[in-house]
């Protein structure tokens, strides 16, 4: 008994002791390397730049990001090293430096604060990597092709028409324009996702939209607040038993809708041409045996997941925007009744917006200023070469498309100004090609870009042809914290008076 238990004990000891060489070693190599390239000096020696974040919110770390990152690039620095704990942060501060990152067909891992959701999504287009992940990427790519895209914009007139008759209830009064935006972009995506109408607009109690609510709010306090990630605390705190909570009901919701639109397919009942949604272009992959039952579960839930919050942050912002650029404002509304009419119930059109250069200038130019998604990280499993810099194995990458469209020297020192005309097509060929990435670039970009675009430009249309926007608050006294999407601190308080 005894010897048994001494060579078992022995086993896992000399494993664990194995482990723990191999991470200090790998630790004290990739901190070696990392050392080497460019560091701000404020950093505590061993737990770097944690003391410091851990007194800020969200808004005063990208606060704290911007001027660091302007300061190391007026030394002429274009990379940024720093260190939380054992973790090595590195950031391209330039198009140039974040080229080869972007445009590496092998480094595209996702790095620190995806495991969380993991449970939640499984490992879709937005998590997978390697192989898995190109399968899904090719197999996915054709539903965003133009002609399923003009069948969305269907979807995106219908809830916007219906949130600009609930906005209009509120006569007149101020209200904040985050909830109602975050609502009609749920209606959007449960309708374009699945095919299921949840009206959220209608019932914003509704148990599927007070989950994904809860599950972003988890997701953000786990990421933030480090006391989480010790599991006696995180279960004493409740935040475990809310979590499964939340899981067991955005699961059951998407399989009830997965299961009751396979059993109509098996009746006869296949959708086609203008009623196509995600899910079922999925299904068609499903009866080619291209996807099983949880890859069909995990890209529905992917889609739900990246494609409301992400708009919501954007439209959300572009509506800060309007509100306090009355000449911005009105040359926009200009621009829709000279290409739609005057009739408030036209249907907005792919035909309509490619007509309107303004728009596209005036949300390019909040999409660089408000980046829905402030940044993005990428664990390397490699040694990876950036021209002169060599950054090591298991650093991550960060990929913060904010910090290079704040960019000082590329956007001049007015870069916090709202100004559309940046995007006029005589300076937008002037400058690099990644100093404007709201949607990331390369191999891994974002898949579903157009969509988000053509929502946000159809939503923002609406809105701006029925309601004359203006706000109490100055425009720079709404901080930008950076969470999963960029949030807007003090929400969007603003008036909306109807146009008619």
């Amino acid at each position: 008994m005894f010897p048994l238990f001494t060579a078992i004990f022995s086993i896992i000891f000399i494993y664990f002791l194995y482990r723990t060489v191999i991470f200090f070693t790998d630790l004290y190599r990739r901190k070696t390397l990392a050392n080497k390239l460019p560091r701000t000096s404020d950093e505590h020696p061993i737990w770097g730049v944690a003391p410091i974040w851990a007194k800020l919110d969200t808004a005063g770390i990208l606060e704290w990001e911007l001027k660091n990152a302007n300061e190391l690039r007026d030394q002429g620095h274009d990379v940024w090293c720093l260190n939380f704990a054992h973790e090595n942060f590195i950031l391209p501060l330039t198009g140039e430096s974040i080229k080869p990152i972007l445009e590496s067909k092998n480094e595209i891992t996702k790095g620190l604060g995806y495991d969380y959701i993991t449970e939640w999504l499984g490992t879709g287009l937005l998590i997978s990597k390697g192989e898995k992940w190109q399968q899904r990427r090719k197999l996915i790519t054709p539903t965003f092709h133009f002609r399923h895209l003009e069948n969305y914009v269907k979807t995106f007139n219908n809830h916007s028409k219906i949130f600009v008759e609930v906005v209009s209830e509120l006569n007149g009064e101020e209200f904040d324009a985050v909830p109602y935006i975050k609502r009609c972009a749920l209606d959007v995506i449960c309708d374009a996702a699945m095919g299921a109408t949840a009206d959220v607009q209608h019932n914003p109690s509704h148990p599927y939209v007070m989950a994904i609510r809860d599950m972003l709010w988890i997701n953000t306090e786990y990421m933030l607040k480090w006391q989480y990630w010790f599991p006696p605390y995180y279960y004493w705190s409740g935040m475990a038993k809310l979590y499964k909570n939340c899981l067991n009901i955005l699961h059951t919701f998407t399989k009830k809708i997965i299961a009751e639109r396979k059993a109509k397919r098996a009746n006869g009942e296949k959708t086609r041409g203008t009623e196509t949604n995600f899910l079922d272009m999925l299904l068609e992959h499903y009866d080619a045996g291209e996807i099983d039952d949880e890859g069909v579960r995990e890209e529905v839930d992917t889609f739900m997941f990246e494609g409301h919050d992400t708009t919501s942050s954007g439209v959300s912002w572009a509506i800060w925007c309007i509100a306090h650029h009355p000449k911005v404002q009105q040359k926009l509304y200009n621009e829709i009744l000279e290409v739609i009419g005057e009739d408030q119930e036209e249907i907005i059109t792919t035909e309509h917006l490619k007509k309107m250069t303004y728009l596209d200038q005036v949300m390019k130019e909040v999409f660089r200023l408000y980046c829905p998604v402030p940044q993005v990280n990428r664990r390397l499993q490699e040694d990876f070469q950036s021209g002169p810099y060599l950054f090591p194995k298991g650093a991550v990458v960060t990929i913060a498309p904010i910090l290079l469209a704040r960019n000082k020297k590329v956007w001049g020192d007015d870069v916090l100004s709202f100004d559309p005309e940046r995007f006029s097509e005589e300076r937008e060929s002037k400058r690099h090609p990644f100093d404007y990435i709201p949607f990331s670039a390369g191999p891994r970009n974002c898949i579903g870009q157009r969509f988000a675009q053509l929502e946000a430009k159809v939503m923002v249309c609406w809105l701006v042809r029925a309601f004359d926007f203006s706000s109490n608050l100055p425009f720079e006294s709404n901080r930008a914290g950076t969470e999963a999407v960029l949030r807007p601190m003090s929400g969007i308080p603003i008036f909306a008076k109807r146009r008619i």
